[in-house]
């Protein structure tokens, strides 16, 4: 007698048999060992913070709109830490599939089960497809986008589960671990300054948007927020255009409360380094702005005309109203 070996399909309800005996096993071992959130900060601090490369990846910031013409950025969760808070939060089964694909877009799902809750979530992430106008991506783009969706769908997914301010207390960690000595702090401003030069993007450009004179002026919450916008940019949440805008205006950078008197050398040098800020925005000399100071001579500018030396530390008491007038002014 021959006997042919031919494969077979499983029955719908053995299937289902066996998926169900899968998912009560899952649910019974997290009943045994319940979540406990001290031990989720613990292992998820542990995680992220294990060395310092892991720290940087998993910064995220966002650009926030401008409020009275200056650029705000905001913390973001981005694609590391959402799978650091998906591998350390316990009893969660997460998952994510490309389900549509077409010429002009990939539409990703994420799923998320909370097997101790008893609670399931599910997230849809679509990413454009295209290289330009009329243009077609090839595979090895094509196959990226899918990844970067397919990453995006489970991250929003985690957090249908997963609150969100659990990650407030791991970013800090990663911040104290990217900036927490000089040594580590010279080497995050060395990766931004590598990222800048690879991506060609001009430092003046940068520092007009965060509103500092320079890499000098950055302080740990301005240089965590420049890794942060690497990584979403990385991940494809934000663009250099909408991160670092060319026609952001300079930001008044306030003298600190140990900054020397009026007419100290320090606080002249800060007000030329604005100075030249704003005369670069408007597109005249720094001494059209200073001639136009000293021609005002009322209202808030009557002590700048006083005396041509105290012209420059005047520009930094008064700075947001000289920049908003002459700003205007110009578009007259």
């Amino acid at each position: 007698m021959k006997y042919e070996n031919h494969p077979q399909a499983a029955s719908p309800s053995l299937l289902e048999s066996f998926l169900r005996a899968e998912m009560n096993q899952h649910c019974s071992a997290a009943r045994e060992r319940p979540r406990s959130m001290r031990d989720f900060e613990r292992r998820a601090i542990g995680l992220a913070t294990m060395d310092e490369q892991m720290a940087v990846s998993c910064l995220s910031a966002l650009p926030a709109g401008r409020k009275e013409g200056r650029m705000r950025y905001a913390p973001a969760i981005g694609i590391f830490m959402a799978e650091v808070i998906g591998a350390t939060y316990g009893n969660l089964r997460v998952d994510s599939l490309v389900v549509e694909e077409t010429p002009r877009r990939v539409r990703a799902r994420g799923f998320v089960f909370d097997m101790q809750g008893n609670f399931g979530a599910s997230s849809d992430v679509i990413e454009a497809v295209g290289a330009g106008e009329g243009k077609a991506c090839d595979e090895r783009t094509r196959s990226e986008i899918a990844r970067i969706a397919t990453a995006k769908a489970r991250r929003e997914a985690i957090f249908l589960v997963a609150p969100r301010t659990a990650c407030q207390a791991v970013e800090a960690a990663c911040v104290e671990a990217a900036f927490g000595d000089p040594e580590a702090q010279a080497r995050s401003l060395a990766r931004i300054a590598a990222w800048m030069s690879a991506v060609g993007l001009r430092e003046e450009r940068v520092w007009r948007a965060l509103g500092v004179a320079g890499e000098s002026d950055l302080d740990v919450a301005e240089a965590a927020t420049l890794l942060g916008l690497r990584n979403a940019i990385a991940d494809g949440d934000t663009t250099l255009e909408e991160a670092f805008p060319e026609d952001a205006p300079p930001r008044f950078i306030p003298p600190r409360d140990d900054a020397p008197a009026p007419g100290g050398g320090e606080l002249r040098a800060s007000a030329a380094a604005q100075l030249v800020h704003l005369a670069q925005a408007c597109q005249v000399t720094p001494d059209a702005i200073l001639d136009y100071i000293r021609a005002k001579g009322q209202g808030t500018y009557r002590s700048l005309h006083a005396a041509p030396e105290a012209v420059l530390t005047g520009v930094v008491r008064a700075w947001p109203d000289v920049m908003a007038d002459f700003a205007g002014s110009r578009r007259e």
